[in-house]
């Protein structure tokens, strides 16, 4: 279910919302690739 609410700026001003939060999950996801295999690669110096 998506709902649109207007809050009075117009979209044209920059990128959208739902564009910046598709950028923020993407980076937010890349992140947690790079911290798992970080962790991982600790993981197998200490054993």
């Amino acid at each position: 279910m998506r709902t649109h609410v207007q809050q009075g700026q117009p979209s044209t001003s920059g990128p959208s919302l739902e564009d910046m939060l598709k950028t923020f999950v993407q980076s937010t996801m890349n992140f947690q690739k790079k911290t798992e295999s970080s962790i991982q690669t600790l993981e197998k110096s200490v054993n």
